[in-house]
């Protein structure tokens, strides 16, 4: 089991579940003698991509965060495999393309930028992945963009 580096009561396994060891619903904030599972809702089309976190770990995980309740699965998985917080600019990238499979070795780190190139040139083939696509004309432009504005740094 792979803990948060925030909180030892919330931990993954190298399958990407999460697991916590905080009792639910009524008896929420009181710690359990064993490890629960946190579990992904199906949807009518695809499996959700949050998972229900404690009310009592949210401000603990995400401090400056006005979620309350729910937390990204790729992002807590991730966290708890290189045992830090992600910073401000990264996002959690599955490897494989997979956006269902958080297992360890499968997340990586990486900013919004690099995480949409990889968006672009991906086969989408399930429909909630929006088809991002675009041409090379429109990737010459935004390539000219960014020189641009290294340019100015």
């Amino acid at each position: 089991m792979f803990l948060h580096p925030r909180s030892d009561k919330i931990g993954v396994k190298k399958d990407g579940t999460v697991w916590t060891l905080i009792a639910k619903n009524k008896h929420s904030g009181q710690l359990l003698t064993e490890w629960r599972e946190l579990r992904r809702w199906d949807g009518k089309s695809r499996k959700n991509h949050l998972v229900d976190i404690p009310f009592s770990l949210s401000s603990v995980l995400y401090p400056s965060s006005s979620k309350r309740n729910k937390a990204v699965t790729a992002v807590i998985c991730l966290e708890c495999y290189i045992g830090r917080s992600l910073y401000d600019y990264e996002q959690a990238s599955h490897i494989n393309d997979d956006p269902g499979d958080n297992s360890y070795g499968n997340l990586k780190a990486q900013c919004a930028l690099n995480n949409f190139i990889d968006e672009l040139f991906r086969n989408h083939t399930v429909s909630h992945a929006h088809n991002k696509r675009t041409s090379k004309k429109e990737c010459m432009r935004a390539i000219k963009r960014l020189e641009e504005l290294l340019t100015t740094l």
